[in-house]
C-alpha cells in the first residue's frame, strides 16, 4: 500500500473518530439522541474502495445507525452529519426530523436507515437482486448489520437468498 493511501485512510479514520465523538456531546447534555458508531473506524478503508454513484451500475450500501465510518470513507459531507444532529432542515437525511443516524443519500446509492431491527437485511438482498439483474459491471452491495438483527429471521433468511441467488452483497 503506498503511503499517501494509508495517510488518507488515516485521515478519514480520524476524521470519522472526531466527528462520532463531537456528535455525542449534546447526548451527554440531553439533546439530542445520538448513538456512536462504536470504534468500527476501520469501515473507512471499505468505504474508500466503493465505487458511488446512482443507479445499478454502483454499489449499494444497506447502512444502520453505526455506519458513519463507511459512509465517511465514501466521502459523504461531513456537513451533512452536521445538519442531521442540529435538527436541520437542510439535513439530507431525514429533512431535520432529528433523525439522527438515519443515514440515506440516493446520490451515493446509500438507501435509508430504519429504526427496525433487520430491515436492511431485506433492503441488501433486494437491491443485490436489482443489480445482478440490471448492472453491466461489476457491482457489490453492503449490507452493514448490528449484532442484535443477528437473532432475526429477516438475518436468515438474507443468508439463504444470497447463497442461493449468489448475490454480490458483502455481509458485516
Amino acid at each position: 500500500m503506498r503511503h499517501e493511501t494509508q495517510v488518507k485512510i488515516y485521515e478519514k479514520m480520524l476524521l470519522a473518530r472526531q466527528l462520532d465523538t463531537l456528535l455525542s456531546q449534546p447526548r451527554i447534555l440531553g439533546n439530542p439522541f445520538y448513538i456512536g458508531s462504536t470504534f468500527e473506524e476501520p469501515l473507512v478503508a471499505l468505504g474508500m474502495q466503493m465505487k458511488v454513484g446512482v443507479g445499478a451500475a454502483f454499489d449499494v450500501v444497506a447502512p444502520y445507525y453505526r455506519s458513519l465510518p463507511l459512509l465517511v470513507g465514501m466521502g459523504l459531507p461531513v456537513k451533512s452529519f452536521m445538519r442531521q444532529a442540529a435538527m436541520r432542515e437542510s439535513d439530507p437525511f431525514s429533512k431535520g426530523r432529528q433523525m439522527v443516524n438515519h443515514f440515506s443519500e440516493p446520490d451515493y446509492n446509500v438507501v435509508p436507515v430504519s429504526s427496525c431491527v433487520t430491515v436492511e437485511a431485506g433492503k441488501g438482498f433486494g437491491t443485490a437482486m436489482v443489480q445482478k439483474m440490471q448492472a453491466d459491471t461489476d457491482v457489490l452491495t453492503v449490507a452493514h448489520l448490528g449484532d442484535a438483527m443477528c437473532a432475526e429471521a429477516d438475518f436468515w433468511v438474507m443468508l439463504q437468498e444470497v447463497a442461493l441467488r449468489e448475490l454480490p452483497v458483502l455481509i458485516l
